[in-house]
C-alpha cells in the first residue's frame, strides 16, 4: 500500500507567468521538497488532456507525491515550510487547489515513468460501490496492457476511486483503449459514477537524501 497525493493546480493562462513559474521552478521545487522527509517519491508535469480534449491551454500543472504515511501529509501542510511554499506560489495559480490523497495499491513510482500516463478519476454516489469500483481496475492490466496503480480517496467529500495507468506510447494506448476488454471495463466504472479520464507528462523531481 502506498499514500499517493494528486494536485491540479491551474497557472493563470498568461505566457509571462508560465514562463515566469518554469523559469523558477527550481527555486519554487527546492521550496516545497528540500528538505521534506515526508516525501519518498514526487513527480511534477503538465495537464495534456481530459476525456480526449486537448487542455493544454489551460495551463494545468499536476503533482504527484508519494508519502511515507499519512501522517507525513498532515504534518508537511501545516508546516511553516508549506506556508512558505504557497506564498511564493500563490501569484501564479488562479486558486488554491484541492490537495487529493489516496491510498493505493501501490507506489506511483510504477507507473509516473511511463510514456503516457493516465489518470481515470471516478466519483461515486454509493459507497457501496467503492469495492466495486476498485476491483474494476485489476482488468485493465490484463492480456499485456497498461501498468495500473488504483486506490480511494482519504481526505475528498464523498467516494472517489483513481487509476494511474501508464502506456507503453501514444500507440500502445491507442489500440489499448480499443480493447474489448478495456472498454467492457471503462463501461463498468462509468455506470457507478462520474469518469473523468486525463492524460498528463510527468518528470521526476529531485528529492533531498534523507
Amino acid at each position: 500500500m502506498a499514500i499517493t497525493e494528486l494536485i491540479f493546480p491551474t497557472i493563470k493562462p498568461i505566457k509571462e507567468v508560465v514562463d515566469e513559474v518554469e523559469e523558477n521552478w527550481p527555486i519554487l521545487s527546492k521550496a516545497l521538497v528540500h528538505p521534506n522527509p515526508g516525501l519518498l517519491s514526487a513527480f511534477r508535469g503538465w495537464v495534456i488532456s481530459e476525456n480526449d480534449k486537448d487542455v493544454r491551454e489551460q495551463c494545468r500543472e499536476v503533482l504527484i507525491f508519494e508519502w511515507v504515511e499519512e501522517a507525513s501529509f498532515y504534518s508537511f501542510i501545516t508546516s511553516d515550510q508549506f506556508s512558505s511554499f504557497v506564498g511564493m506560489i500563490k501569484p501564479y495559480i488562479q486558486g488554491p487547489p484541492t490537495l487529493q490523497l489516496y491510498n493505493t495499491d501501490l507506489s506511483p513510482k510504477n507507473v509516473a515513468g511511463a510514456p503516457v500516463l493516465e489518470i481515470i478519476r471516478l466519483t461515486i454516489s454509493d459507497s457501496e460501490k467503492v469495492k466495486e469500483a476498485q476491483e474494476s481496475w485489476k482488468v485493465f492490466s490484463e492480456e499485456g496492457g497498461p501498468a495500473v496503480v488504483s486506490g480511494h480517496s482519504l481526505n475528498l467529500e464523498g467516494n472517489v476511486v483513481v487509476g494511474m495507468l501508464g502506456w507503453a506510447s501514444t500507440e500502445a494506448r491507442e489500440t489499448g483503449t480499443k480493447d474489448k476488454t478495456f472498454q467492457t471495463a471503462l463501461e463498468s466504472l462509468s455506470v457507478l459514477g462520474e469518469l473523468s479520464r486525463i492524460i498528463v507528462e510527468v518528470a521526476p523531481m529531485e528529492l533531498s537524501a534523507l
